[in-house]
């Protein structure tokens, strides 16, 4: 086996999560042919083979799959010196990124960085508004703020508050279509606004197809913001975090009667000694517990 490129790791990872040349080609801001070049390198310098071209896209080989459990290991090491570096400064100031979920971001989140951008004017902050969970692990964020419990030996959580729902409908709906008789009971014959079949596995979602049943699901969307409009427009009835109910909507079946999610601040275990990430952390975990209801 002859010595290979260290960097070379980078390509090969970027291949096995894009899964294909060009997406690891976008992902390291190169041409495909670099990618294609690197990856030939490091074949030829292990001598084995690292992907099979399928249809579905690259699929790691057995060796390939070793080498990049591997390399994953290697990149989390390298991510750690850099966090234990970075927070070796004491000036709060630079770039904090907190990824979280739409309905946290607008309504818990952006209301509250005010008084610590008054406070802490070298800080750079970004709101990542996304679904998807995010890799802390590789800083891809520094703070995220999740509806589960983190998982991982690495990440660092605590909860920090309780997310509750209640039904809501216009006034306008009510009129046409009347107030449900039982509306923890049954929702048939009325016109349901929820969230889209991905989401169909989280409680307040569940809760409202179970009532509903399929028929009844007038309006489906991936955004809250969306739903929270098509009530007020009078499309139909759905759940709505209660921070997010206009005044306008009226309740028709209150939080204590529907489902809740927690509400979890993670960071990685690196970060705690990062002293901008740790205040916006702390900054964030108060804001959030004053603006909800209490229990």
């Amino acid at each position: 086996m002859d010595a290979f490129d260290w960097n070379d790791l980078r390509y090969l990872l970027a291949a096995a999560r894009r899964r294909s040349l060009s997406g690891a080609a976008r992902r390291m801001g190169v041409a495909v042919t670099t990618v294609s070049r690197r990856l030939d390198a490091l074949e030829a310098a292990l001598g084995v083979r690292l992907f099979e071209r399928t249809p579905q896209g690259l699929m790691p080989t057995d060796d390939g799959q070793r080498l990049i459990d591997h390399a994953i290991e290697v990149e989390e090491r390298a991510m750690a010196l850099a966090r234990e570096a970075l927070g070796r400064h004491s000036e709060v100031a630079g770039q904090v990124r907190i990824s979280t979920v739409e309905t946290i971001a607008c309504e818990l989140i952006v209301s509250g960085l005010e008084p610590l951008l008054e406070t802490h004017p070298g800080l750079r902050l970004t709101v990542m508004s996304e679904h998807r969970i995010v890799s802390l692990a590789r800083r891809e964020c520094d703070i995220a703020v999740r509806l589960m419990r983190p998982t991982g030996n690495s990440l660092v959580g605590r909860r920090i508050g309780t997310l509750k729902f209640g039904l809501y409908a216009s006034a306008e709906y009510l009129e046409r279509f009347g107030q449900p008789d039982d509306p923890t009971g049954s929702l048939a014959g009325h016109r349901l606004v929820t969230y889209s079949e991905r989401y169909a596995h989280l409680p307040e979602v569940a809760w409202l197809y179970e009532r509903g049943g399929e028929d009844a699901l007038s309006l489906k969307a991936n955004s809250t913001l969306v739903v929270r409009e098509a009530l007020v427009s009078g499309v139909g009835m759905g759940l709505l975090p209660v921070q997010m109910a206009p005044k306008s909507l009226r309740q028709l079946v209150p939080p204590q009667s529907l489902p809740t999610r927690d509400i979890w601040l993670v960071i990685h275990e690196d970060s705690r000694r990062v002293s901008r990430i740790r205040l916006v952390a702390d900054h964030i975990a108060k804001a959030i517990t004053q603006a909800l209801p209490s229990d």
